[in-house]
């Protein structure tokens, strides 16, 4: 099974990381961008193809958008999401609990920066980011089932059970092989009512229920069998 894993960096690497090892701990193949290296193509429609290649796709989102290459397409992380869920790929989420106190970088942190606050256009920049962000938490509970994390341990261990459990549904999920079917087939079709040969079926009729008739063959003592007599009608019959 091939897992994709999406995220944001700088705030989640720690987590990234056990998520990795959980992946192939449960030997699957882990997607993680850590080990990408060059890409053949624009590194944005790589990850958003990566993603629809994989057959899951762990989203997990703690308090930072992540980067935006396109305004008003939403961070990397959504597109990957997105590019995912319209493939058909099944999606696990989770989002850091809202009461667990965050210690990594936040989007709203930007906002103590006094150079930031000095210029409108950032400080602008900096709420639609944390605005974003809202939204996508947003969509992601509207669109999935999202659980809750704390530490890195207990996102390693919700994900090492789900994932479990997904492998298990897949199983009982994939369809039995075809087996091959046996068929009688005959070579004449059913005929109840035989017509055009009444002389023939009357002969034949009066020989299987004449017992004394010459024509019939019997085992000589040596065991073989006598020469049979020609009978043109019983031939014709068996043509």
């Amino acid at each position: 099974m091939k897992v994709f894993i999406s995220s944001t960096a700088q705030d989640l690497v720690a987590y990234r990381k056990l998520a990795d090892d959980t992946v192939l701990r449960l030997s699957q193949e882990s997607v993680a961008m850590e080990r990408f290296g060059p890409l053949p193509g624009e590194p944005i429609a790589e990850c958003e193809r990566k993603a629809r290649e994989s057959d899951v796709v762990l989203c997990i989102l703690a308090h930072r958008n992540g980067f935006v290459p396109d305004k008003g397409r939403g961070s990397i992380t959504r597109r990957e999401v997105e590019a995912a869920r319209a493939a058909g790929k099944d999606v696990l989420v989770w989002i850091v609990a809202d009461d667990y106190p965050w210690t990594e970088k936040k989007e709203q942190d930007l906002l103590t920066d006094p150079t930031v606050l000095a210029d409108p256009a950032r400080v602008a920049e900096v709420a639609a980011g944390v605005q974003s962000l809202l939204d996508f938490k947003s969509w992601l509970r509207a669109k999935f089932v999202c659980e809750a994390f704390t530490t890195a341990d207990d996102l390693g261990r919700k994900i090492a059970v789900a994932l479990s459990k997904h492998a298990q549904d897949g199983a009982v999920r994939r369809p039995e092989p075809a087996r091959g079917e046996v068929r009688i087939v005959h070579a004449l079709q059913p005929a109840p009512h035989f017509r055009g040969r009444g002389a023939l079926v009357e002969e034949l009729s009066a020989w299987v229920s004449d017992l004394a008739s010459p024509d019939r063959r019997r085992a000589d003592r040596s065991g073989g069998l006598p020469p049979r007599p020609a009978c043109g009608s019983l031939e014709r019959g068996r043509r």
